[in-house]
């Protein structure tokens, strides 16, 4: 069985290998800073009157090339996320505006040949609330983007994600799931 399972992560091994060498050039550290909207439509995945109509923030990414198109991100940033209208809770607290900062680590793959420039990514980390009794939450997000080239080392970074674990009560234990975009600008290293 060992045997196997050795064969089988030389193999995977050997085609990512194959594989980075036509994509993005990734030898070089680069940074991006950017903001971040959406909106969480399944609510809190429990009560459907918690639900968020929009969430806005900054953020900032660093990535550290692994192989040439995979790469290991580190992000941090504020989030808000705002309510569609203030409405009472459960216990009677009056619901606003929810204030985060998230730290998330992950990958980010860029894909070969002619589509080098489209990237997959998945991030998990720790967010900490900073208006609400409510505890820091694990979280987790993937996505895809685009890396769109502006000359020299500057390119912006457009994606689409999908998150989860944003905790906005600490009456109990359902996340926040939301659907979110990200602009930003990419400065890559010499």
């Amino acid at each position: 069985m060992r045997k196997i399972i050795i064969c089988i992560i030389l193999t995977i091994t050997s085609f990512l290998i194959k594989q980075t060498a036509t994509a993005q050039t990734g030898s070089k550290v680069s940074l991006s800073a950017g903001f971040e909207v959406g909106t969480s439509p399944f609510g809190d995945n429990r009560n459907q009157d918690n639900i968020f109509n929009l969430d806005a923030g900054l953020n900032m990414k660093l990535e550290l090339p692994v192989l040439p198109a995979l790469h290991l991100t580190i992000t941090a940033g504020y989030l808000d996320y705002a309510d569609n209208n203030l409405k009472t809770s459960r216990n009677g607290d009056v619901i606003t505006n929810y204030h985060y900062f998230p730290v998330k680590g992950g990958l980010r793959y860029y894909l070969p040949k002619s589509l080098r420039f489209v990237y997959v990514e998945g991030e998990a980390g720790k967010s900490f609330v900073a208006n609400s009794p409510a505890p820091s939450s694990f979280i987790y997000s993937g996505g895809a983007g685009l890396i769109v080239p502006l000359g020299g080392m500057s390119s912006f970074d457009l994606s689409a994600l999908y998150e989860h674990g944003y905790k906005t009560n600490t009456n109990y234990d359902f996340p926040t799931i939301g659907i979110a975009f990200r602009f930003a600008y990419r400065y890559q290293f010499k």
